[in-house]
C-alpha cells in the first residue's frame, strides 16, 4: 500500500508541476534503469514507513486500551464508593420545635433554665442505632456542655405550660430521643424524640442573645459522629417551632 501511495505521488507530481518534456517518464519505466543503490534506499525508506505506521497504530491502540482501562477502573471505584456508603449508616440532624423554660421550680431547684428540642433523625445509609448523645451551649463565646434531664422513673411525666398555665405538651420517657433511638433506624426513615437539657447559670431570657447556638451531637452504630445546630437568636413566642417558656409541672 505505501508503495502505490508513492508511485501515485510521482505520478501526480510529474503531472502537476513537471514541464511538458518530462510527461513521457513513467514511475514503471524507471525502475529497471535505477542502480543498486537507489534500490537499496528504496526498500530502507519503504521499511521504515512501515515501521512507523506499525509503531504508531500500535501506540494508538495501546493509548485506547489504557483509556477502557481507566473508564473500567473509574466505574468499579464508583461502584464499590456507592456500596461502601449503603453499607454505612449515614444520619442527618435537623430539628422541629425548640423552646426554652425557667428553672428553679419543683423539682429542679437546682437548674436555672431547661432547654426543651425536638430531634429528628434522618438515616439514609444501612439501618443503624444512635448513640452517644452530646450537646454543647455555644453563649458569649463559651462553650458549656449541657446535661441531659431524664424521668425519675417508669410512668413519670413532664408537662410544658405557657405562663398562661395553658398545657402545651406532655412527655414521658419514651418520647425522649435517646429512648426512641434504641431501635435501629432503618434506611429512609426517620426518628423524632425530645432532648430535655438542663442549662446552669443562664437565665432563660438570656438565651436570644446574639450567636446563642445548641449543637447537638450523637454517633451511629460504627462510631462516626453527626451534628446539628440551632441558632436561638431572634427566638420570640410568634416564631414557628418555638415554645414559649412557662411553667414545668411534674407528676
Amino acid at each position: 500500500m505505501t508503495t502505490y501511495a508513492l508511485l501515485g505521488g510521482f505520478d501526480l507530481l510529474k503531472s502537476e508541476f513537471l514541464p511538458e518534456k518530462y510527461q513521457g517518464y513513467a514511475a514503471i519505466k524507471l525502475i529497471p534503469h535505477l542502480p543498486w543503490q537507489w534500490w537499496t534506499i528504496g526498500l530502507l525508506i519503504l521499511i521504515i514507513v512501515v515501521v512507523l505506521e506499525g509503531g504508531h497504530a500500535a501506540i494508538v491502540k495501546r493509548e485506547s486500551e489504557h483509556e477502557q482501562t481507566r473508564r473500567e477502573l473509574a466505574d468499579v471505584r464508583d461502584e464499590l464508593r456507592t456500596e461502601r456508603d449503603r453499607s454505612r449508616p449515614k444520619f442527618k440532624i435537623t430539628f422541629g420545635r425548640v423552646g426554652v423554660f425557667p428553672g428553679k421550680q419543683p423539682p429542679l431547684q437546682h437548674v436555672d433554665t431547661m432547654a426543651q428540642m425536638e430531634v429528628i433523625i434522618a438515616n439514609s445509609g444501612s439501618p443503624s442505632i444512635a448513640t452517644d448523645f452530646d450537646c454543647e451551649l455555644h453563649y458569649k463565646g463559651q462553650v458549656l456542655r449541657l446535661t441531659f434531664w431524664v424521668f425519675g422513673g417508669v410512668g413519670s411525666t413532664v408537662s410544658f405550660h405557657n405562663k398562661a398555665g395553658e398545657p402545651i405538651i406532655k412527655l414521658t420517657p419514651q418520647d425522649l430521643i435517646q429512648e426512641k433511638t434504641v431501635k435501629p433506624i432503618q434506611t429512609g426513615d426517620r426518628t423524632i424524640g425530645w432532648a430535655l437539657l438542663q442549662v446552669m447559670g443562664i437565665e432563660a431570657k438570656d438565651l436570644t442573645t446574639p450567636d446563642t447556638k445548641l449543637v447537638f451531637s450523637c454517633a451511629d452504630v460504627v462510631g462516626t459522629r453527626y451534628s446539628g445546630e440551632y441558632r436561638m437568636t431572634g427566638l420570640a413566642a410568634d416564631k414557628p417551632g418555638y415554645i414559649q417558656g412557662g411553667v414545668l409541672p411534674m407528676s
